[in-house]
């Protein structure tokens, strides 16, 4: 924030549209200036939805997977699994989604797998730990990464094909139609 005014003309403090403007009219200004990307602290310090999903994913995880074991509720067999697959689904979703690094993100969901468990099976809660629900767990993580990789390859597939031309959209398969159309004969042409 070099070079910047934080208050008005009248002392009073900039409102962050005011320091948007102002940053934006110092950098045309500058020479041999390129328009930048780069946010004001004012909108960087906003937390999004997506950073506060991540955080209630593991509040969700904790209660899930440290409740005792009186208060889990009975289920058919199997069904442990399929909980643990899920939440660590909504936990490398979420946190992905958020911004976090993949590969911390990646080594902490792998060990905090691993600590679940053996915390089940020392601390007092009248549960056990289970290899297979570590595994479990990683399959969980797996379908989260997929569902994270996929959605955004749909969503760019979208945005690139909203982006494109109508009007060349569909002239294009016209002229597709026409050479296929025009081909045949162009080989028995060449044939005779």
């Amino acid at each position: 924030m070099t070079g910047l005014p934080t208050q008005g003309s009248l002392g009073e403090p900039l409102t962050c549209a005011e320091w948007v403007i102002r940053d934006s009219q110092r950098r045309r200004n500058r020479p041999g200036a390129r328009p930048g990307r780069l946010r004001p602290a004012c909108e960087t310090a906003r937390v999004s939805l997506r950073q506060l999903l991540f955080p209630l994913a593991v509040l969700i995880s904790l209660v899930v997977f440290f409740m005792p074991a009186g208060g889990v509720p009975s289920a058919p067999p199997g069904t442990d699994k399929v909980v643990h697959g899920a939440v660590f689904a909504m936990l490398a979703v979420t946190g992905l989604l958020a911004a976090v690094s993949r590969l911390p993100l990646s080594l902490g969901l792998v060990g905090y797998a691993c600590l679940t468990e053996v915390l089940q099976a020392v601390l007092p809660l009248g549960r056990s730990g289970d290899p297979w629900d570590v595994l479990a767990d990683l399959v969980g993580l797996g379908i989260g990464w997929g569902l994270v990789r996929f959605g955004g390859r749909l969503a760019s597939r979208r945005s690139s094909a909203s982006r494109a031309d109508p009007s060349q959209a569909s002239a294009a398969p016209a002229e597709a139609s026409a050479t296929v159309a025009e081909a045949p004969s162009r080989d028995l042409n060449a044939a005779s």
